[in-house]
C-alpha cells in the first residue's frame, strides 16, 4: 500500500475487507509495516549515496515514547551495523519514527 501511495487507514480498510477483524488491529499492522518499509527504504537510499551514519528521528511531540526518545538521543548510528536500531524493529507497534542521514 505504501508503495502505491496509500496511507495506513486505506491499507487497513483493504485488509479488513479481505480478512475481517477489528479496525484497530489492521490499522496498527498497516501503520507499523509502512513505518518499517519507509525507514528501510531510506536506509537503502542512504547507503547507495555513500552515507555512513544516520539519526533515529522522532515526531517530536508529546506522544513519543520513552523508548524512541532514548533511541533518538543515543545516535547517530552506523548505517552498516545490523544491530543499529530501526523504527518498529527496536521500538514498538504504531511507531511513528523514521531515520535521516546524520548531520
Amino acid at each position: 500500500g505504501a508503495y502505491d501511495g496509500q496511507n495506513p487507514v486505506s491499507v487497513a480498510a483493504a485488509l479488513r475487507e479481505r480478512f475481517g477483524g477489528g479496525d484497530y488491529n489492521w490499522e496498527r499492522l498497516a501503520a507499523s509495516e509502512i513505518t518499517w518499509a519507509q525507514a528501510e527504504g531510506k536506509l537503502d537510499g542512504y547507503r547507495a549515496a555513500g552515507v555512513e551514519r544516520y539519526d533515529y528521528e522522532t515526531s517530536r511531540d508529546a506522544k513519543v515514547s520513552a523508548i524512541c526518545n532514548h533511541l533518538a538521543t543515543a545516535g547517530p548510528y552506523d548505517i552498516n551495523d545490523p544491530d543499529s536500531p530501526r523504527p518498529l524493529r527496536d521500538s514498538h507497534p504504531n511507531c511513528r519514527c523514521s531515520v535521516r542521514a546524520a548531520r
